[in-house]
């Protein structure tokens, strides 16, 4: 992603069926017995697929040949375990990617564990591709950047808590 604006996970329709998928499940009073979760890993499968261009089914693999390649000093552990899926990236690592991981709200999207892998697999280079970001209005920019310090002054205070 050579462009200085960020990829705006959000805006991405398949990203969008996920997440109102991902609502559905999270708004049911039980969302582990939510009828809804029987759709769910078809549409990750579909969605990490159609996206990014690799699945989480396609990441054990993709990571066991990169580990084995000559490019395992460049990356961490945590980066090993969150292409794994078994910690999730702060916020502020998306940030460094330049990719909006947030809903409307401001808050992260329900669905960015699923989609973490294939996402951080095709933003590294290690399977799948990038998408590539779209023009987007100056106000949206802004809104992010505002969106990001927000969360930044939010972290900064909890920690100081």
């Amino acid at each position: 992603m050579s462009d200085s604006r960020p990829l705006v996970l959000r805006d991405i329709p398949a990203i969008q069926e996920l997440e109102a998928l991902a609502r559905k499940i999270h708004e049911h009073p039980y969302p582990d017995w939510s009828p809804h979760r029987d759709g769910w890993p078809a549409l990750v499968e579909k969605t990490t697929r159609a996206v990014f261009g690799v699945t989480v089914s396609d990441l054990d693999d993709l990571v066991d040949e990169a580990e084995e390649g000559e490019d395992v000093e460049t990356f961490s552990d945590g980066e090993w375990d969150a292409l794994r899926g078994y910690v999730e990236l702060p916020l502020a690592a998306w940030a460094l990617f330049s990719v909006d991981v947030l809903d409307a709200d401001g808050k992260p999207l329900l669905c960015l564990p699923a989609l973490q892998g294939p996402l951080l697999a095709s933003l590294e280079g290690i399977g799948g591709q990038a998408p590539e970001v779209d023009a987007r209005p100056a106000g949206e920019l802004e809104s992010w950047e505002a969106a990001l310090a927000n969360a930044a002054a939010q972290f900064k205070a909890r920690k100081a808590a």
